[in-house]
């Protein structure tokens, strides 16, 4: 699978499923692949190995609003943070580099899984939106 068609659909399926239509609402579950693929790659289980943070600047780079980057924040990439081996390096040049990406930065809750200083670091970017 391209992690272009991925990103996608990942998409397309939170568009979808957020609709106030039900048939596009149901029609989100045609892209709830997406969804568990980019939660197997966040959680490091995509064998081979794919880079978390480098996925996730992708989806915030094609995010279709800024609605869709709280959902990233709030989702991928606070679970992203929560894991024991998060790269905080990473994650700190990937919000440097990428406007996107920070707005959803600011979207995760990360100050309970990280020590004081890392999610200091992390929070320089802004505040929790």
């Amino acid at each position: 699978m391209q992690a272009d068609e991925a990103i996608d659909a990942y998409w397309q399926h939170h568009l979808l499923s957020r609709s106030t239509v039900f048939e596009e609402r149901d029609a989100a579950e045609h892209f709830f692949w997406a969804y568990e693929w980019v939660d197997a790659v966040v959680a490091g289980e995509v064998a081979p190995a794919m880079d978390p943070i480098g996925l996730i600047v992708e989806l915030a780079k094609r995010a279709p609003d800024e609605q869709a980057l709280v959902y990233l924040g709030a989702g991928p990439l606070e679970n992203y943070l929560a894991r024991p081996d998060a790269d905080v390096d990473a994650t700190d040049r990937a919000a440097r580099r990428n406007a996107s990406f920070r707005t959803a930065l600011r979207c995760a809750w990360f100050e309970s899984s990280l020590c004081g200083p890392d999610a200091e670091r992390l929070r320089r970017f802004g505040p929790p939106l």
